[in-house]
């Protein structure tokens, strides 16, 4: 079981995580992109939550290595979901789909 410290230092990196995810999905919301502050918040912070979760319970490097991984691909599939095509063919969605791979590396920072 954690103590409340430990508690405490992951709550505030959660908010700091919701926070700076916030900051950039804003920016995503005032260019009328689909995904917005609400989006990269959550992405942020559930990227923070689970490399925490992952550092806390096990001691073993390369299962907190696997976690990065995975954190990564699964935003890979979620970015590929963004983009699309516009009625003149040209790709639209990519600048969102690369900001919310970044947001996940803040969130796991």
């Amino acid at each position: 079981m954690m103590d409340i410290q430990v508690e405490l230092y992951i709550s505030a990196k959660l908010v700091l995580a919701a926070f700076l995810g916030g900051i950039i999905g804003l920016e995503r919301e005032r260019e009328q992109q689909n995904t917005g502050l609400r989006t990269f918040a959550c992405i942020c912070a559930a990227s923070c939550l689970f490399v925490s979760i992952a550092g806390h319970l096990t001691e073993d490097v390369s299962a907190v290595a696997r976690m990065l991984a995975a954190i990564a691909t699964g935003l890979g599939f979620i970015g590929a979901g963004i983009i699309f095509r516009d009625q003149r063919n040209l790709p639209k969605g990519i600048t969102t789909a690369a900001g919310l791979w970044t947001t996940s590396a803040v969130g796991m920072a």
